[in-house]
């Protein structure tokens, strides 16, 4: 008879497990995604691809040095 509200619990937080696994699965995806993004971005700068710069970086960048220096897009 104990095995009846086990049993119970278990069928009402296993969805919630499952859901649970769902978030985290679009949370990886979406990282992965900044992941490789950043990574073009920074592969464009370095080999000077500016059609894929001027793709990617927005229009109102500004870059601030450390010695106060400023450069945009």
């Amino acid at each position: 008879m104990k095995t009846r509200p086990l049993l119970l619990a278990l069928l009402l937080v296993l969805p919630l497990l499952v859901f649970a696994q769902a978030i985290n699965s679009k949370k990886m995806t979406a990282e992965k995604e900044v992941e490789a993004l950043e990574r073009q971005r920074f592969e464009a700068q370095v080999k000077k691809d500016y059609a894929v710069l001027e793709k990617v970086l927005g229009d109102d960048l500004v870059y601030t040095h450390g010695d106060g220096h400023e450069n945009t897009k």
